[in-house]
């Protein structure tokens, strides 16, 4: 995995310049240079990076897969070998359901890695990449973008316990509400009639659950474009003034607003 991690890191950072770097070619190209020629770089530059981001993501993917199943069929293999030497601590479940409930454990364990750790790793590349490259232009230019972006970045974080903990109870509603729903289907008559105040709270509280995940998702969409227009904000601002002042270029300051705005893509993982 850790292959996959390196190629995260790097297709996220290629994905950040290559904005950046179509800033300038636009900007310089729209100045109209005496010499077309000049931009050559720059154009060798974008495809370079645009070429690098597919082709990184694609490898990224295929070794992060390929690793994520291999430890799916160890996991798989220890599951099975648990069952078969605690065979009699099954016998008051239902069939079907220690296997169901491992199962999902397993997938969780198994699809970890893509879901959680590669996306982290992009995102910490993507941040002091870019952040590092800022600072070399200007500390404020750095920070009024950087900051915003980590803050967001946390702020997802703090939302992760309350999001888990919603959706373990809309899952485990959801569970018993469907198999009270086939007790009730089977029982008929006067058990229906019994079991239908019983359906009704679960059908209430799966609801509750289902509108504090929506609840949460708001928040974090808020929260990340709250971010988001804060850190291009301030980079314009910051930007502006050091190019009035003469020690910025305006292309530099379209690339600076192009990867600040780039950079936030690495957010959507996590």
């Amino acid at each position: 995995m850790r292959g996959a991690a390196v190629l995260a890191a790097l297709a996220a950072l290629c994905g950040v310049f290559l904005a950046a770097t179509s800033g300038v070619l636009i900007s310089r190209a729209a100045l109209r240079p005496e010499v077309f020629l000049s931009l050559g770089v720059l154009a060798t530059a974008v495809r370079a990076l645009g070429l690098g981001r597919a082709g990184l993501r694609y490898a990224e993917r295929l070794r992060g897969h390929a690793a994520a199943l291999r430890l799916g069929e160890r996991l798989r293999l220890a599951l099975f070998d648990r069952f078969a030497a605690s065979g009699r601590t099954l016998d008051n479940e239902r069939s079907g359901d220690p296997l169901a409930r491992a199962g999902e454990g397993v997938d969780a364990r198994q699809f970890r890695p893509l879901r959680v750790t590669l996306p982290l790793v992009a995102f910490a590349a993507a941040l002091a990449g870019w952040s590092g490259w800022l600072l070399t232009l200007d500390a404020g230019l750095a920070l009024l973008a950087g900051a915003p972006l980590l803050l967001a970045a946390l702020g997802a974080l703090a939302l992760r316990g309350p999001a888990a903990h919603a959706a373990r109870q809309d899952m485990t509603l959801t569970q018993e509400h469907g198999t009270l729903l086939l007790d009730t289907l089977a029982a008929g008559g006067e058990g229906a009639a019994l079991r239908r105040p019983q359906l009704a709270a679960l059908a209430a509280a799966q609801e509750r659950a289902a509108l504090t995940l929506a609840r949460l998702g708001l928040a974090a969409a808020l929260g990340q474009g709250a971010a988001f227009a804060v850190a291009l904000v301030g980079t314009l601002w910051r930007g502006a003034a050091l190019v009035q002042a003469g020690e910025l270029s305006g292309p530099l300051l379209d690339a600076a607003a192009l990867g600040t705005a780039a950079a936030f893509d690495a957010l959507s993982g996590l």
